[in-house]
Parts: C-alpha cells; structure tokens; sequence
C-alpha cells in the first residue's frame, strides 16, 4: 500500500523550492557563487546547494542571515501567498 503524500508535505515542498529559488536569483543577481555565499554565512556550500534545491528548509536565524549577506529583505525570499503582489517573479 503506496503512502500519498499529506496537502500539509506538499505544501512545505513546495515552500521550500519556492524558497530556494529566490535564494538562487538573488544570489545569481550579485555575481556570487554558491561558496562564496556559504562563506558569507558561515555554511557549507552543499547546504548552500541543498537550500537552493528544496532539498532542505533553513532555520529562519540563517534565511536572516542569507538575506542580509543577499542585501534583500526576508521577506523577498518567502513564498507569496494566493493573491499577494510582491512584484517578485518567480
């Protein structure tokens, strides 16, 4: 018997490559590399990696301190809700 996923997991994958996504863009967008942002953040750069794939949902302390070593506010990084406009393209 094949397990489906709950609403709630998909939700939070879905969060979390959403997340990764932006990290990645505004990452690209500054010209750094995947190691130079780890560095900046005291990670290492397959965390740094594993964040930008979904693979895996940083502590809110390190979104905070990716954003800042970013240059971007939080709240630039987290998923938009249903009808929100953030001017942010995904």
């Amino acid at each position: 018997m094949s397990k489906k996923p709950s609403t709630w997991k998909l939700a939070e994958k879905s969060a979390n490559v959403e997340i990764g996504k932006r990290i990645q863009k505004e990452r690209k967008l500054l010209g750094f590399t995947q190691q130079e942002l780890a560095d900046e953040v005291e990670l290492a750069r397959v965390s740094i990696s594993n964040i930008e794939a979904g693979r895996y949902l940083t502590s809110v302390y390190m979104l905070y301190r990716i954003a800042r070593a970013l240059g971007v506010p939080v709240m630039a990084l987290l998923p938009e809700e249903e009808g929100d406009d953030d001017g942010i393209e995904s």
